[in-house]
């Protein structure tokens, strides 16, 4: 899967077969599930998907972030900021909207 991340506007998600869609920052809680389906785990303000390797956090019932965790899932996921893919470039993930943890690989990264 590939992740591309446009801090303050969208989070894109593609996968291996092609497919492709997108969440929108602000977008209401209803069109992430119709999206992604069924939650793996929901805690009110956030759900995750995939065995946690993505989680949607919500403010007012719409996205707020989106947080992307690579290694929690046994499919190969490539994370972008833009067309800029986060492999230890840590200068991108300085950008605003956007945290990322590495040690030393991308372990998390957060769009907002």
């Amino acid at each position: 899967m590939q992740i591309y991340g446009y801090p303050g506007d969208r989070v894109d998600f593609v996968s291996k077969s092609g497919s492709a869609g997108s969440i929108l920052f602000g977008d209401p809680r209803s069109l992430v599930e119709e999206f992604f389906g069924t939650p793996h785990t929901d805690s009110g303000d956030e759900v995750t998907y995939f065995k946690g390797s993505i989680a949607v956090a919500f403010a007012d019932g719409k996205v707020e972030s989106i947080t992307v965790t690579p290694g929690t899932t046994r499919e190969k996921v490539d994370v972008y900021l833009g067309r800029d893919k986060l492999n230890g470039l840590t200068e991108l993930a300085d950008a605003p909207g956007v945290s990322a943890v590495f040690s030393p690989e991308l372990t998390a990264v957060t769009f907002r």
